[in-house]
């Protein structure tokens, strides 16, 4: 009976200490989130340029707090998280396209049955595909409004045959100048915007910049955009994500092991 006593008294003690923990962690996990990540979104735009502080001026919602998603406010625990969630089943239209060096690129395509659709143009980050789960999820929602949407599959990747001693990086343009302009004079009626992710975002601004008003494309939406990439490649090397990365881009070269050692050659 004592020994009884004495761990009904353990469990007793043991269960008031897990409830105390819990709420403390709780507590400074809510606390942490109302002081650090509740707050107005930093804009950082070119002060000189009177159209783009009229855009900032009429943008009221960067006037207001941004709430995040209260359970996965972390940038690691949403990356996570989001990599958990089932990935819609997209019966996509391949179409390869011939470029002007001898290379290939995939055009994954979800259609409407409207001739004028808008257009969104997916371009997807390092070892990113129309297979990426981020992809997929932003092609449904805007072809279920009625949108065209076209991911852009890098060469070699994808199932895209590679055909030219050129693959894909952060600065080259060339392969989504093509891309746009193949679909202006598809759709010239249609508005056409741009979505990059990580290193698609910066393919697609640094192309934008470099066509200014020549571009087909009227809006872009940069995401994720590793702006300066030295120092982003830095940070990502002290990161779990860099062997994520690292292991796509190797099944990449892999994959073409014999044809980059040709090229060597």
């Amino acid at each position: 009976l004592p020994l009884w006593h004495n761990c009904c008294q353990y469990k007793k003690y043991l269960g008031r200490l897990s409830v105390g923990v819990g709420c403390f962690v709780g507590g400074a996990y809510v606390l942490n989130y109302l002081l650090n990540e509740v707050a107005k979104p930093e804009v950082y735009y070119n002060r000189n340029c009177e159209w783009s502080c009229n855009i900032v001026e009429k943008s009221i919602l960067l006037d207001k707090h941004y709430w995040p998603t209260w359970w996965a406010y972390n940038q690691h625990l949403s990356t996570i998280i989001t990599q958990m969630r089932s990935s819609p089943n997209l019966n996509y239209a391949r179409e390869l396209l011939d470029l002007p060096d001898g290379g290939v690129l995939g055009l994954d395509w979800l259609d409407t049955n409207l001739k004028d659709s808008p257009i969104l143009i997916c371009v997807p980050g390092l070892s990113g595909s129309s297979k990426s789960e981020y992809i997929q999820h932003i092609a449904k929602l805007a072809n279920n409004d009625g949108w065209r949407v076209v991911i852009m599959n890098y060469r070699g990747t994808n199932d895209v045959p590679l055909k030219s001693s050129i693959a894909y990086s952060a600065g080259w343009t060339q392969d989504l100048r093509f891309v746009c302009n193949t679909i202006a004079d598809r759709y010239p009626s249609s508005i056409k915007i741009g979505v990059g992710y990580s290193l698609g975002s910066n393919v697609l601004v640094k192309y934008l910049c470099e066509e200014g008003d020549n571009t087909c494309i009227s809006c872009g939406i940069s995401v994720s955009n590793p702006y300066d990439l030295k120092t982003s490649s830095s940070f990502l090397e002290r990161t779990i994500y860099s062997r994520v990365l690292a292991h796509g881009a190797i099944q990449t070269y892999l994959k073409h092991e014999k044809k980059f050692s040709e090229w060597r050659k």
